[in-house]
């Protein structure tokens, strides 16, 4: 049988081994006034190396990152192309019925970016709806170009019919609806975009 003495020098040593412990992380977190300035002078190689350092380091990352990116294509940002673009190109609709043609050409750039914006997801049922909604849109535009009046018309209705594009609700209960919460949903500032205030 071994018999263990209480000593008291072993747990002098734990209490000085915590307390060396807890000042060294409390220097960690001290002011830089104490600190002398020597520390903080870095010569300009240093730095220059540094810097070279950091850019590549973030260089691989990037680059990494790049390769993998989907364009961020979502459920989310072809809505906001629809809704943002799609109701643009709904505003047109009293300028196509009186014949307005110059302010269908000022939207030009409405119709090619819903169709770009609208139809990116991958797969046969997509790039088949692209090409018809691209293909209304050319009509359109080239209706526009010719001035055909009753061709612009026409190719408005169908490029709607292909796009799906609906109209914002105008119930008599819209005052009461909520459209959007925050400024930096699509919606904002556009005719979906009512909110209720009481």
């Amino acid at each position: 049988v071994q018999l263990t003495f209480y000593n008291p020098s072993h747990k002098m040593a734990r209490i000085i081994a915590a307390l060396a412990l807890l000042f060294a992380g409390a220097s960690a977190f001290a002011p830089s006034i104490l600190r002398s300035q020597s520390s903080v002078v870095m010569a300009a190689e240093g730095r220059r190396e540094m810097i070279a350092k950091t850019a590549g380091a973030f260089g691989l990352i990037a680059g990494a990152g790049a390769a993998s990116a989907d364009g961020a294509v979502s459920t989310t940002t072809v809505a906001r192309a629809r809704g943002i673009y799609g109701s643009r190109i709904l505003a047109l609709e009293d300028a196509v019925a009186k014949g307005n043609l110059a302010a269908v050409a000022e939207e030009k750039n409405a119709f090619i970016l819903f169709c770009s914006g609208v139809y990116t997801r991958k797969g046969a049922k997509e790039a088949a709806l692209k090409a018809k909604a691209v293909a209304a849109s050319d009509a359109l535009l080239a209706a526009v170009e010719k001035g055909d009046t009753a061709g612009a018309k026409a190719a408005y209705k169908e490029f709607l019919s292909v796009a799906a594009i609906a109209k914002p609700y105008e119930g008599k209960d819209k005052a009461y609806s909520q459209g959007y919460s925050t400024e930096y949903d699509w919606k904002y500032k556009t005719p979906k975009g009512t909110i209720y205030v009481r």
